[in-house]
C-alpha cells in the first residue's frame, strides 16, 4: 500500500524512526539502500510506473526539516497516480497543487496517519479526489532557470512564472525556494 524509496538511512529529520513506527500499523515497502527491495536511479522512471500500479501512497520524506525546503521527493510522484505523503519543512499548501499531498504534520502520530491512509485507501472516490487537481494544473518538470533564461534572452516570457521568483533585475535573478513548479493551465 505504501512505498518508500530511500538511500540515506540515518537522517537529521529522523524520518527512518517515523517510518519504523508507521510500519507497525500499515505495510511499507522500502526500496534502495535502506530496504530489501531494489530500484536504481537508472531505472527510476520504470520503478515509478510500477509503484503507481502497485502502491497507493509514496513517502516523500526529506532528509532534513528546513523551512521552505522541498525537493524532487515531493514533486516526482505528483506526475503519477500515487499520493505523496510528505514530511519536511516546506510550505506544502503554497508550493503544491491543492489537495494533492498528505502532510505528516497534520497527524498526531504515525498510528493516526496509518489509520487515515487505510480509511482513504478503502474509499476509492475519496482517494481519487487527490488527483482532481490534474485537470487544472500541471507539474513543470523542466529546468525552470534554464528555460527562464532562454525565454528572457529571446524576449519571450514563459506561459507561467513560478511564485519562487522574487525579482528580475538586469541579468540578476532573485529566487526563493527553487523547486519544480506547478502552474494553472
Amino acid at each position: 500500500m505504501v512505498v518508500w524509496p530511500v538511500s540515506h538511512c540515518r537522517t537529521e529529520s529522523h524520518r527512518e524512526d517515523y517510518v519504523s513506527e508507521l510500519s507497525k500499523y500499515i505495510d511499507v515497502d522500502i526500496y534502495g539502500a535502506c530496504g530489501k527491495l531494489i530500484c536504481t536511479r537508472a531505472i527510476q522512471q520504470t520503478c515509478m510506473k510500477q509503484w503507481e500500479t502497485n502502491y497507493m501512497f509514496y513517502l516523500s520524506f526529506e532528509n532534513n526539516i528546513c523551512e521552505d525546503y522541498i525537493t524532487e521527493k515531493t514533486f516526482q510522484p505528483l506526475r503519477y497516480e500515487i499520493i505523496p505523503v510528505v514530511l519536511g519543512g516546506g510550505n506544502y499548501t503554497r508550493d503544491t497543487p491543492p489537495h494533492s499531498i498528505i502532510n505528516v504534520r497534520d497527524f498526531n502520530s504515525p498510528k493516526d496517519l496509518a489509520d487515515f491512509l487505510l480509511k482513504l485507501a478503502a474509499d476509492k472516490q475519496r482517494y481519487r479526489s487527490y488527483f482532481k487537481w490534474k485537470t487544472h494544473y500541471q507539474i513543470d518538470g523542466g529546468n525552470m532557470l534554464c528555460r527562464l533564461c532562454v525565454a528572457l534572452h529571446e524576449n519571450q516570457l514563459p506561459r507561467c512564472l513560478p511564485e519562487q521568483i522574487i525579482s528580475i533585475t538586469g541579468s540578476a535573478l532573485m529566487v526563493k525556494n527553487v523547486t519544480m513548479v506547478w502552474c494553472e493551465e
